[in-house]
């Protein structure tokens, strides 16, 4: 399957499978807007990024929606950057 990731404006991030445009997780991952996303699948587990208008970075566990880390920010600009990370 092909998973999409997207964020929305009342601060949730959505996972799609892309082929059956199914909603497979939907987190509460901000107060505010979701600004930045970033899913990554590979050798079994897959990480969810999100940058937020709040000034917050956040690590999800994917599968299960889990907060696994949180970082705040001084500024909701630096959390754009989240999309340009790379996975490895």
């Amino acid at each position: 399957t092909t998973t999409v990731a997207c964020g929305a404006s009342n601060g949730k991030v959505r996972l799609w499978d892309h082929h059956r445009g199914k909603c497979l997780k939907s987190v509460d991952a901000h107060a505010l807007a979701v600004t930045a996303v970033r899913y990554a699948s590979a050798h079994g587990s897959s990480l969810l990024v999100t940058g937020g208008a709040d000034a917050h970075v956040k690590l999800w566990d994917a599968r299960t929606g889990a907060p696994r880390r949180s970082l705040a920010t001084h500024s909701a600009r630096w959390n754009r950057g989240v999309a340009a990370w790379n996975f490895s």
